[in-house]
C-alpha cells in the first residue's frame, strides 16, 4: 500500500513538476511579450515624443513665419499709408499750384487784352493822325490822288441845252477834294496833276447828242448818241481822255448838236478823277 502511495505520489509529483515547469514556460513567454510590449510601448513612446518635438519645431517656426509676415504686412503698410500721405500731400500742393497758375494765367490774359486795347486804340489815333497828316499834306502840297468828282442830272426824263454852252450837271453824286461848280457845270482843277475825264451821254428817243470834252476852251474829243432810224429808240455814247492839267485848268462838257437829254436816273453823267 505504501508502495502504490508512493507511486501514486510520485505520478503526482511528476504531474506537478510537468505543471511547474508548463507554467515556467508560459510565465517565460509571458516575460517575453511583457518585455516585447515595453520595448514596443518606449519605441512609440520615443517616436511620440520625436514627432511631438518636431511638431513643436513646426509650430514654432510657424509661429515665427507669422510674425515675420505680419510684421512684414504691417510695415508695408506702414509705408503704403506713409505714400498715401505723400501723396494726398502731393496732390494738394499741385491743386494749390494750378489754383496759383490759373489765377496768374487770367491776370496775364487780362493784361494782354488791356494790352491790345491799349495798342488799338494807339494804332486807330496813329492811323486817323496819319491819315490826316496825309490828307494835309494832300491838301497844302497838291499831291496825291484825293481829286475826284461824278456829277449827274436830278429829275426825269427831259433836259434841254444850248448849242455851244456847257453842259450843266445838276446833280454831285460823289466828290472829294472839290473842283466842281454845280451852277457852271465846270470842274477847276484845285491840284496839278495827271486827270482822266470822262463822260457817258444818253441822247432823247429819235434824237441826236453830240457833245465835247473841253479843257480850257480847247475841244478835246466828242461824244455821240444819235438815233437817225426813228424806231423810238434811246441811243448812248460814252468817251474819255487822259490829260495833265494845272492848277486853275477848267474842264466841261459843251454841246455840239442836239438839245436834248435824256436822264431817268443819272444816265448822263461826267467825272473827272486825279491819277497820279
Amino acid at each position: 500500500m505504501l508502495k502504490t502511495f508512493n507511486q501514486t505520489s510520485q505520478q503526482k509529483i511528476v504531474l506537478l513538476e510537468d505543471s511547474l515547469h508548463h507554467v515556467q514556460s508560459e510565465n517565460q513567454i509571458l516575460r517575453d511579450d511583457l518585455n516585447d510590449l515595453n520595448v514596443t510601448s518606449q519605441t512609440g513612446f520615443q517616436e511620440l515624443r520625436i514627432e511631438s518635438h518636431i511638431t513643436n519645431e513646426i509650430v514654432r517656426k510657424i509661429k515665427i513665419q507669422d510674425r515675420e509676415i505680419t510684421n512684414n504686412v504691417s510695415a508695408s503698410l506702414q509705408s503704403q499709408q506713409l505714400q498715401m500721405r505723400y501723396l494726398s500731400l502731393s496732390l494738394l500742393d499741385m491743386q494749390n499750384l494750378t489754383s496759383v497758375i490759373s489765377s496768374r494765367l487770367d491776370d496775364q490774359q487780362n493784361q494782354t487784352m488791356a494790352d491790345i486795347q491799349w495798342l488799338t486804340d494807339i494804332l486807330d489815333t496813329t492811323t486817323a493822325k496819319f491819315n490826316a497828316s496825309l490828307s494835309h499834306i494832300a491838301t497844302s502840297q497838291g499831291t496825291g490822288p484825293y481829286v475826284a468828282f461824278t456829277a449827274g442830272f436830278s429829275g426825269c426824263c427831259q433836259h434841254t441845252f444850248a448849242v455851244g454852252q456847257p453842259v450843266r450837271y445838276n446833280l454831285v453824286l460823289y466828290q472829294v477834294g472839290g473842283g466842281y461848280d454845280l451852277s457852271t457845270g465846270i470842274f477847276t482843277a484845285p491840284r496839278a496833276g495827271l486827270y482822266i475825264i470822262y463822260s457817258t451821254v444818253v441822247a432823247q428817243r429819235n434824237e441826236a447828242f453830240w457833245s465835247k470834252i473841253v479843257v480850257n476852251g480847247s475841244i478835246k474829243i466828242g461824244i455821240l448818241a444819235l438815233d437817225d432810224t426813228n424806231n423810238n429808240l434811246v441811243q448812248s455814247a460814252s468817251n474819255l481822255i487822259v490829260q495833265q492839267l494845272q492848277v486853275g485848268d477848267r474842264v466841261w462838257i459843251q454841246l455840239h448838236s442836239g438839245k436834248h437829254l435824256y436822264s431817268a436816273i443819272s444816265d448822263n453823267t461826267f467825272s473827272v478823277f486825279m491819277i497820279n
